[in-house]
């Protein structure tokens, strides 16, 4: 039986990774807002940056404080685990013990994963034509 959801042409993972690094960090913190700046390398070398911030209503954060600062280092890394498909490396620069490590390790695969396949696998309208048809492989690895 033939599957009519997967083209002739074949797509790879490894066509998707389009930049070069990504780092995350250090954290800025004040008691009520975290910053963290994000910088881009592509492939091609071009650099962006960004500021990430998110500020709260009540005083959250004691900035001397190491769990605090391990807690604003934590909700800063979150958005960056939607690139773990596409970038080569992937710098967090903060403070992260060996749980925080395999936490975000794991939540990266994870990610990576579910866009395989409910973005890149599964059908897309948002999609150019020639990026559909990537071929469902049992991997042990998704990240880039």
């Amino acid at each position: 039986m033939e599957n009519k959801l997967i083209p002739e042409s074949q797509i790879y993972t490894s066509d998707f990774t389009t930049l070069k690094l990504l780092r995350i960090g250090p954290v800025n913190i004040s008691p009520g807002k975290i910053s963290t700046p994000y910088k881009l390398i592509t492939a091609s070398g071009e650099e962006s940056s960004a500021e990430l911030t998110y500020k709260y209503d009540e005083n959250v954060f004691m900035p001397d404080d190491p769990a605090s600062i391990n807690l604003a280092t934590m909700i800063s890394s979150q958005v960056a685990l939607n690139y773990g498909l596409f970038c080569q490396k992937i710098i967090f620069d903060g403070l992260y013990d060996e749980t925080d490590r395999r936490f975000i390790r794991e939540m990266m695969e994870n990610t990576s994963r579910e866009i395989i396949v409910n973005k890149l696998i599964l059908p897309n309208p948002f999609l150019k034509k020639e990026y559909t048809g990537l071929q469902p492989e049992k991997k042990k690895r998704y990240t880039s």
